[in-house]
């Protein structure tokens, strides 16, 4: 295994722990959303259910950027409304196909259809697979902890 894909399995690993643990809540509705108050430094001494109080939300990719940061001390929460480094560090981590793939499968087919066409390089079956995960798990914490163990299960890479 390479080491980005090393890499991938423990943020993933680690992403589902503060899923399960209500640390982290996954949602469709927000990239990434958090109380105000909350800055890098606190956010890196809180336990995990500490965590939890706070309200700390999102959609996949904001799930795994928070994995990372938590991870690796080479990020910051971007102030509110500010969602580049959001969808940059799991693109980095997974891989830019990966990490987009992952997203329409925790979306389905609700955004922007053709950027997720691009994640795929136009492989059908593979997006109606991925779209599949919001059909088959209605739940979003039970749909991320699939996509989350697809990745684990599978070295690194998600495979719808």
């Amino acid at each position: 295994m390479t080491k980005k894909r090393k890499k991938a399995v423990e943020i993933a690993t680690f992403t589902k722990t503060l899923i399960q643990t209500r640390a982290f809540r996954v949602n469709s509705k927000d990239s990434l959303a958090y109380n105000d108050a909350l800055t890098d430094d606190r956010l890196r001494k809180m336990t995990l259910d500490e965590m939890a109080g706070h309200e700390l939300r999102g959609c996949a990719k904001g799930a795994l950027f928070i994995g990372h940061l938590l991870m690796f001390n080479d990020t910051k929460l971007p102030p509110p409304g500010e969602f580049e480094p959001v969808f940059e560090a799991p693109r980095k981590d997974f891989g830019r196909k990966t990490a987009d793939l992952i997203e329409a499968a925790f979306e389905g087919d609700v955004h922007d259809k053709n950027y997720y066409h691009q994640a795929t390089k136009g492989d059908k079956a593979k997006l109606r697979r991925a779209y599949g995960f919001r059909i088959l798990y209605r739940d979003p914490v039970t749909r991320m902890e699939e996509i989350l163990d697809n990745v684990i299960r599978n070295k690194g890479k998600f495979v719808p």
